[in-house]
């Protein structure tokens, strides 16, 4: 997976329909909400209850285009996350955002997904949350062993938007693997279990979860 810019010479990027299928796991195996999973790198045991983010076709969406883009949450039934949206892309490179960016931040008030109904929102100055990834912990330091992870910020090093792009992809159907055990490889549950505000650690936490995003070789 790589981030990178169209370069002057390279072919005209081109809308495609594509079909995106998100596959929470940990350490390969299919996620079930609630149950407990072993993390090696802490030597803890961890439940993720709640995964909730939002999914765009970057760069192509705005304002007026609500179909672009999508706020996904790990079902206790089907598990599935689907995203059926029209891209925008250089060969056969899919480009997609995780959360929402500075502009749309500014927008002013925003339906569809992005209403703050959908419970995504904190206020006008902070803007919205990315990622929402609660659950338990062996190891939690926090009340009940429980973790918070609501992840967002659009301003300064706060920002949380990230950008992702997969190369030589081409099928109308992608499936991808969100592999959660590389998040919480790099989060100590024991020291900091909470994450509730934009910052520099929101930020640090926005680009951990971009990297666990992963084209499915199955």
């Amino acid at each position: 997976m790589v981030i990178s810019m169209l370069l002057a010479g390279q072919s005209i990027a081109q809308p495609t329909l594509q079909s995106i299928e998100f596959i929470p796991v940990f350490q390969g195996e299919k996620l079930i909400p609630g149950k407990y999973y072993f993390d090696p790198v802490h030597g803890d045991s961890i439940a993720i209850d709640l995964l909730k983010f939002y999914i765009s076709a970057y760069p192509t969406f705005s304002r007026e285009n609500h179909d672009q883009i999508a706020l996904l949450m790990m079902n206790d039934e089907t598990n599935q996350m689907k995203f059926n949206v029209v891209t925008k892309t250089s060969g056969n490179d899919l480009s997609l955002g995780i959360g929402i960016d500075s502009i749309m931040n500014c927008a002013g008030a925003l339906g569809g997904p992005l209403d703050p109904s959908a419970g995504m929102y904190w206020t006008w100055n902070t803007g919205y949350i990315n990622v929402k990834i609660e659950g338990r912990s062996v190891k939690s330091s926090a009340l009940k062993h429980e973790f918070q992870f609501h992840i967002g910020g659009y301003s300064g090093q706060g920002n949380a938007f990230q950008s992702i792009q997969f190369s030589h992809v081409d099928e109308s159907h992608v499936s991808i693997e969100i592999e959660l055990a590389e998040f919480f490889a790099q989060t100590d549950l024991s020291q900091k279990p909470q994450v509730m505000s934009p910052g520099l650690e929101g930020s640090r936490l926005a680009r951990v979860f971009a990297s666990t995003f992963h084209l499915s070789k199955k």
